[in-house]
């Protein structure tokens, strides 16, 4: 009887388990500045709210900001438990691999036979072979995501390009209001920079 065999990645899971450790990593600054986002965009309807009529839309593009904010910081956590089932996947592909390793130096004995010990091997393959397979669900979730927080991110770039051409008919508090929409845009853009990274790990783990 054949042994089976399960296609493993040369280093044992170790580059997809850290990469996918750093995208949470980095999932935690998309957060924090995400949170940052929905404060600026408190404080912007504060002052809408005293500017009064003459705000335009300010107001609402205020509450554009902190619902996108707030959407920027579920989809990150969404994205940080998708990355934990990564490392839990390939935690159990490692060990999988450990387990057949030594299964297989057993079998390799010729004066052995064992025919308990390759049924119990061709199960660990199947079950191997099931861990990898929703693995590759998992990254396709995680690119998702990263995809719908890209889009996000662009949509609070256009809302803030608004915000700053609204601020300029508005003499008494321009310097306000665009030092806020000043803000979300810094955020905007080291989100984006953080979602980078986070598609630069992934490419590592999907090509392994």
């Amino acid at each position: 009887m054949d042994e089976p065999h399960v296609p493993v990645s040369h280093n044992n899971g170790a580059t997809e388990i850290v990469a996918a450790a750093r995208i949470s990593a980095h999932l935690l600054k998309v957060q924090k500045n995400a949170q940052r986002i929905s404060m600026t965009a408190k404080n912007l309807s504060v002052i809408s709210a005293r500017i009064g009529a003459e705000a335009g839309s300010l107001k609402e593009l205020s509450k554009f900001f902190d619902s996108f904010a707030q959407q920027s910081i579920r989809t990150s956590a969404a994205i940080n438990k998708v990355a934990k089932h990564i490392v839990t996947d390939m935690m159990t592909c490692w060990r999988t691999q450990l387990c057949m390793g030594k299964v297989q130096k057993v079998l390799s004995k010729p004066e052995l036979t064992a025919p308990a010990l390759n049924t119990r091997l061709a199960l660990i393959s199947q079950d191997a072979t099931s861990v990898r397979q929703r693995n590759f669900v998992h990254q396709r979730e995680l690119g998702e995501c990263l995809d719908d927080l890209t889009k996000c991110m662009q949509t609070m770039q256009i809302i803030a390009v608004n915000a700053r051409i609204e601020a300029c008919g508005l003499l008494d508090y321009q310097r306000q209001l665009t030092e806020l929409s000043g803000s979300i845009e810094n955020y905007t853009s080291a989100i984006f920079g953080e979602i980078k990274q986070c598609e630069h790990l992934l490419r590592e783990i999907v090509s392994q």
